[in-house]
């Protein structure tokens, strides 16, 4: 597990496994003011039994994708007014951009996001979750497109909505909030917690760091997801939720 920190973003992605062609991938830019928003990307391509690519076309494909996310992304303006409207449909025009760009070789989970200020939006499509911390209380604001078959102890998730092979525009899941200083948001790929059991994590409310946070996240999830990352407004968090 790598992880990735930056001003206001603390990030985890899987290694590679030599017998799979799954694959986790991110990329981010600026820092998340209003002068330089923090562009975020994270994008997990999955399994499928019917995906005859080499691991080296997998990793050249997923990247592809990846940039072709980041460089619409890099061209969607916040919205700080009272309505976010217009930044949420261009959001959904960079993941049907990334869409064209996976040209439906196989499934893919993605979830694009902007943090200006405190001012936080983000879309996304496929098994991918976004959970806010705000005031002590836990809200999930992006739902995974999965059908779950079976019980919890042998189960089958069933994509309803992907990048690649099984998307729709109005399957993508969007939110738009303005998140207080120390307030955050968690968001990831194949995340299988539910979000309120996290306010039992260590010091979640005045954890030093983001980093040091994302950490004591994965350390107390049962199961660590290929893609999680923390967004706050503040790179130092401060006890104040």
């Amino acid at each position: 597990m790598n992880i990735i920190t930056q001003s206001r973003l603390a990030v985890s992605v899987i290694e590679p496994s030599g017998d799979s062609i799954k694959r986790a991938f991110h990329l981010s830019s600026g820092v998340g003011t209003s002068d330089s928003p923090l562009r975020t990307v994270l994008i997990l391509r999955h399994n499928d039994l019917a995906d005859e690519s080499t691991f080296q076309e997998a990793d050249e494909k997923i990247q592809k994708t990846a940039d072709e996310l980041a460089d619409a992304l890099s061209q969607v303006i916040i919205e700080t007014s009272n309505s976010s409207e217009k930044t949420l449909s261009n959001l959904i025009g960079v993941l049907e951009i990334g869409n064209m760009a996976a040209k439906a070789d196989t499934y893919y989970s993605a979830i694009v996001a902007l943090l200006a200020g405190k001012h936080f939006v983000a879309s996304g499509i496929g098994n991918v979750s976004l959970c806010s911390y705000r005031k002590g209380k836990a809200e999930r604001l992006i739902s995974p497109s999965i059908t779950q078959f079976g019980d919890s102890g042998s189960h089958i998730n069933l994509m309803g909505a992907a990048l690649g092979i099984g998307f729709s525009a109005n399957k993508v899941r969007s939110c738009a909030l303005q998140l207080a200083p120390s307030e955050i948001v968690v968001l990831g790929a194949e995340m299988q917690v539910d979000c309120d059991s996290l306010l039992d994590v260590e010091d979640l409310q005045d954890c030093p760091s983001l980093s040091i946070l994302l950490r004591r996240i994965l350390n107390h999830l049962a199961i660590c997801p290929p893609l999680l990352a923390v967004i706050s407004p503040e790179s130092e968090l401060r006890p104040t939720l």
